[in-house]
């Protein structure tokens, strides 16, 4: 038996800086995409010259 799965709509939100890179993936309310509704990830990354 397999479980049905549907595809949860996310956003990837990036902050790219000079030095840096920062990124999160949130989950939205599929009926109202602007409206977030869980944090999934994030993360930064700094690079040095």
């Amino acid at each position: 038996m397999q479980a049905s799965f549907a595809p949860q709509p996310y956003v990837l939100g990036l902050d790219i800086g000079t030095n840096s890179l920062g990124w999160a993936v949130l989950a939205v309310d599929p009926k109202d995409s602007d409206r977030a509704t869980e944090l999934l990830a994030m993360g930064s990354r700094l690079f040095s010259e």
